[in-house]
């Protein structure tokens, strides 16, 4: 599918100079079509997610139109990362899926080569924790979350971090399945209200199941499989932090 004409439509400094309270507000105001809006609202939160780290612990991300590449040597940064991100884009109404895998990584070569003719650009990188986050987020498991590869020896920080995968299906592409994935809800004592945003984790809840139902009611019936299983695995990880107060 031609996406041509709405990039052309769509102005990446507009959107990059906003915090998350003003591009939520410039993005819900019905005028944005929506593939620009998914199109800024994932690379925006990025930005200012990467940039919340940037200080904390060393690392690096590779970025392309609707994908991301985040290393971190830090595991808990990891974890807080892909939580926090994966809550930003629910709310702004955004799917995507995740893996995460421990392993190497290696960038080899980022070049831009312009001239009157030729465009290129090249991302050469490779290591065992790009293979392994891949194949988690890849393995078959469907709906908006969190996989963690099996070969990844992770520490649980906070109980009730690492849940069991519901909704088990064959992964023919894993010599091991995925079996677990990561609790992303928020959880108290960290949860801090928001002005203007839920103010229990309760609350908080019930904003990620009402934005899985926004979207699973405006998407195609054949892509609500999706949202069902998120619903499902919300309630398992609501489930999990109940278990581990």
């Amino acid at each position: 599918m031609s996406m041509e004409g709405y990039i052309d439509g769509l102005d990446g400094f507009y959107y990059s100079t906003m915090s998350k309270a003003q591009l939520r507000e410039s993005l819900e105001d019905g005028r944005t079509d929506p593939l620009t809006r998914t199109f800024a609202a994932f690379h925006r939160t990025l930005d200012l997610r990467i940039s919340e780290l940037v200080n904390a612990d060393p690392l690096q991300s590779i970025v392309f139109s609707d994908s991301a590449f985040v290393v971190f040597r830090d595991q808990n940064s990891a974890i807080y990362f892909a939580q926090a991100f994966m809550r930003d884009l629910i709310r702004f109404k955004v799917p995507v899926r995740m893996g995460v895998g421990q392993g190497t990584f290696r960038g080899l070569r980022l070049t831009t080569d312009i001239s009157d003719e030729v465009r290129r650009h090249s991302s050469q990188f490779l290591g065992t924790g790009v293979i392994r986050a891949h194949q988690a987020e890849s393995c078959g498991l469907k709906g908006l979350r969190i996989l963690i590869h099996p070969d990844s020896k992770l520490k649980e920080d906070w109980p009730g971090d690492f849940c069991e995968v519901e909704n088990w299906v064959p992964q023919p592409t894993m010599s091991r399945p995925v079996t677990h994935e990561l609790n992303y809800l928020d959880h108290e004592p960290d949860f801090a209200p928001v002005p203007g945003g839920p103010q229990t984790v309760d609350e908080a809840y019930d904003e990620l199941v009402g934005c899985i139902n926004t979207m699973m009611n405006g998407s195609p019936a054949s892509t609500s499989i999706h949202y069902q299983q998120t619903l499902t695995a919300l309630a398992q990880m609501q489930k999990a932090h109940r278990t581990h107060p």
